[in-house]
């Protein structure tokens, strides 16, 4: 039996959230509320809000960070899962987008 693709988008972040905007997602148990926006480089439909719901320094750096959690997209039904890398100083990184 052949195996179902997972389905999947790559992003390029250009500019997204303050550290404390991202922790405080974080710490809020990932309310909608609380999500925090991600502007996005790539035509087409855009990550819209991740509610974030982990968080990892790079090297004890504080400013570069991976992250995960909880995004809805703006064509997708549903909430899909969000994974990437994100550097608070610079506010660039990239991202990772599959099906929930």
């Amino acid at each position: 039996m052949a195996q179902k693709q997972k389905w999947q988008r790559k992003y390029t972040i250009v500019d997204g959230p303050s550290l404390m905007k991202m922790m405080f997602s974080m710490f809020t148990e990932c309310q909608h509320s609380d999500a925090v926006r991600f502007l996005t480089a790539d035509n087409g439909p855009s990550i819209g809000t991740v509610a974030i719901s982990r968080m990892e320094r790079i090297n004890g750096s504080l400013a570069d960070w991976n992250f995960k959690g909880i995004g809805w997209l703006s064509d997708v039904a549903g909430a899909v899962h969000v994974e990437g890398y994100f550097n608070t100083n610079t506010r660039k990184g990239n991202c990772t987008v599959t099906l929930a």
